[in-house]
């Protein structure tokens, strides 16, 4: 066409209007080494003079990189460490190999490996075996997301609820250490006994061993945590100790916090959902038995002009097909009106308020103070804590409480 119309084009000038209008905003991709604009770090000639490539195409470099990783070479380059990990390399151009570190395959990282995921497994009788007991069908759960867009992220999710989430623990060159148990556990063995029991039936912990499965190891100690109303009793398991150790790290000291963060769904984003779509919006409420803390609550809020009842049934059935089981006392919906996280939410007046049992009990738990000349440091700790809980919903109350 530009032949047809005689029009010539100087390909050495740069057109700024038009690159302004596409690229505002965004960074210029230059060289880091030659800060040049016509190609990219990796494909730079003054790089490749002073690189130096790895002979041993399978061997590991002696530094590790900055987050304490080993750096594996495949045909003479560095393998991309973030490709491995739990979220997969997200530069549009990385200077890395992607491939996976244990196999060497470029189609997958290492987390999504199955030759990593059996290296767990020992040939001794008191093996750990390489698959984990999930109720989740993952077969199912791998169909309905076939036509997924990210495909990586559909591997490492159903590979990892096979055989186990790889926690990325950054050095593996630690020492056997053994924490002991916490006082809560120790006082009250009966209660640690009959609970660990009830994790085994339910497949979500193995043993007991005669002698420990892996030849280096870490027991982190165990605990007994009590409700507070219910008094009901569950197992806690402290990743965080050895608490301020020179010679020995915690799991969570070696956990990458980049890699591995989590941030939970708060009061706000639901009130925040319903403010979207206004007065009388439809909430449905379903609860995972089993879940680990915040994970189990989950929330639908649709208009008021849609069908609740048809989004409890997708909700149902979605979980029924994936073999889930919920919580039939902690189902609610469709309804303008239900608890979540522990608040009330009121589509119909649009108010978001604590609920009646948890007012008598703060209140209560405020006289009890004001009737004492003093109290303890427990004491003082528990009023702080209800007194922030209602903050979530008494925002001038935030001024008050640090």
């Amino acid at each position: 066409m530009l032949i047809q119309h005689n029009i010539k084009i100087d390909w050495s000038k740069g057109d700024s209007d038009l690159r302004n209008m596409v690229c505002a905003g965004s960074k210029i991709n230059t060289c880091r080494k030659c800060h040049s604009t016509t190609h990219s770090t990796v494909m730079c000639s003054v790089q490749q003079q002073n690189f130096q490539p790895q002979r041993n195409s399978n061997s590991s470099r002696n530094t590790p990189d900055s987050l304490g990783r080993d750096v594996i070479f495949v045909d003479g380059l560095p393998v991309c460490n973030n490709f491995n990990g739990f979220k997969g390399c997200t530069k549009p151009y990385c200077k890395y190999v992607h491939a996976c570190k244990t196999c060497k395959s470029k189609t997958h990282g290492k987390v999504a490996c199955q030759n990593y995921k059996e290296g767990y497994q020992h040939n001794d009788q008191n093996s750990v075996k390489a698959s984990t007991s999930s109720p989740i069908n993952c077969d199912q759960l791998e169909f309905e997301l076939r036509n997924h867009p990210d495909r990586n992220f559909v591997s490492l999710l159903c590979n990892s609820v096979r055989y186990g989430f790889d926690m990325l623990v950054s050095d593996i060159n630690i020492s056997t250490y053994e924490c002991k148990n916490a006082l809560s556990a120790r006082k009250d063995p009966d209660s640690v006994t009959a609970l660990i029991q009830d994790e085994l039936v339910k497949g979500f912990i193995q043993g007991p061993f005669l002698h420990p499965p892996f030849s280096v190891y870490r027991v982190s100690p165990i605990g007994i945590a009590v409700h507070k109303y219910s008094f009901k009793k569950r197992l806690i398991l402290d990743l965080s100790s050895p608490h301020n150790s020179c010679d020995h790290d915690s799991v969570n000291d070696l956990i990458d916090k980049d890699l591995c963060s989590l941030s939970y769904i708060k009061v706000d984003d639901a009130i925040n959902a319903i403010q979207d779509y206004g007065v009388n919006s439809i909430c449905c409420k379903v609860d995972v038995c089993d879940a680990f803390k915040q994970l189990d609550d989950f929330l639908t809020v649709d208009r008021p002009t849609d069908c609740g009842e048809r989004t409890m049934a997708l909700l149902s059935l979605i979980f029924n097909k994936l073999s889930i089981p919920l919580s039939k006392k902690k189902t609610v919906g469709p309804s303008c009106v239900l608890e979540y996280l522990g608040i009330v939410l009121d589509t119909v007046n649009m108010q978001a308020r604590l609920p009646q049992d948890k007012v008598k009990r703060i209140t209560d738990f405020i006289t009890l103070i004001l009737s004492k000349k003093s109290c303890t440091r427990k004491e003082l700790e528990q009023l702080l804590g209800h007194l922030n809980f209602a903050t979530r919903v008494i925002l001038p109350g935030r001024s008050f409480v640090s």
